[in-house]
């Protein structure tokens, strides 16, 4: 397959999984999340990425029962226009839409 169909192909998966997490009980007591959230690169489209990605986080918090934990993989990127893109950063913005969402631990590696 192509770059595009496979972009259009991981987009759709994307979107399946958050649609699912959304469902109630989708993620119960004895389970975590364990998730990389697609980059920009990877994403079907760059426009209004920040903002979907930071709400992709959200839907993941949200989908948590009490107590539950939820494990973010991110790597910053360089972009070569507008610099680093803190993807810590987007997740907490994520995160502060979430009542009751803590961090409890997180390491940054630089580049």
């Amino acid at each position: 397959p192509d770059e595009r169909e496979s972009r259009r192909s991981r987009a759709e998966k994307i979107s399946k999984a958050l649609q699912w997490l959304r469902t109630p009980g989708a993620v119960t007591r004895s389970e975590i999340v364990v998730t990389e959230i697609p980059d920009s690169i990877e994403a079907s489209s760059a426009v209004g990425w920040e903002a979907w990605y930071s709400n992709a986080v959200s839907i993941v918090l949200e989908a948590l029962p009490v107590g539950g934990l939820a494990v973010f993989n991110e790597r910053d990127r360089l972009d070569a226009k507008i610099g680093q893109i803190s993807k810590a950063m987007l997740a907490m913005q994520g995160a502060s839409k979430v009542a009751g969402a803590t961090l409890a631990w997180h390491k940054i590696a630089h580049f």
